[in-house]
């Protein structure tokens, strides 16, 4: 499947894809604040998944965090 970055990003896209179905499903309306928090879910896992990629070149390089 591909090395550990291939894999936190396949994890990160199929969460967001699963929120999506899980909410059309659901009854959910892509109105007003739905949208809003659904911005704020997948900016969340695209934070988290740039987040580790970002500590793991830190951690490679040797750079010790503030």
């Amino acid at each position: 499947m591909g090395n550990r970055k291939q894999k936190g990003f396949y994890f990160a896209l199929a969460a967001i894809v699963l929120i999506v179905i899980v909410a059309l499903f659901s009854g959910v309306e892509f109105t007003g604040d739905n949208i809003e928090r659904f911005a704020w879910i997948i900016g969340i896992l695209a934070g988290t998944f740039f987040g580790a990629n970002f500590g793991e070149h830190w951690t490679k390089k040797g750079i010790k965090a503030p």
